[in-house]
């Protein structure tokens, strides 16, 4: 779970890792962050562009109906307006702590992602 710099569908995590999209059956290994990619939702905004470069990779046992389970088969992104940065465009990316040397004070570069485990 965290930044991976690359996206769900790159080679690194989908061929060679083999995180697979949860939505098309269960593989050894589930990538949660593929359904919000091919909704073209991200947790990292560069240059008006949203990248989902946080990856939640989870067995695929978890998508199973024994013991601890992801039942939505999906992770989130957790966002709030006061994680939020407004340029004068009116677009929305997180709100950094800091750009090269300039210190803004804000919580990070990134949304955090999670998912939720049930029993």
């Amino acid at each position: 779970m965290g930044d991976m710099n690359d996206e769900p569908s790159d080679k690194s995590l989908h061929k060679i890792l083999g995180a697979k999209n949860p939505e098309t059956g269960i593989a050894p290994l589930m990538n949660l962050m593929f359904p919000l990619h091919l909704e073209k939702k991200g947790s990292y905004n560069y240059r008006d562009n949203w990248n989902m470069l946080d990856n939640i990779i989870v067995s695929g046992g978890l998508l199973d109906e024994k013991g601890f389970r992801c039942n939505e088969r999906r992770g989130f992104i957790f966002r709030e307006p006061w994680m939020e940065f407004k340029n004068e465009n009116g677009r929305i990316s997180p709100n950094r702590t800091y750009g090269g040397q300039n210190y803004y004070g804000g919580v990070s570069d990134h949304f955090p992602v999670y998912f939720r485990l049930s029993r």
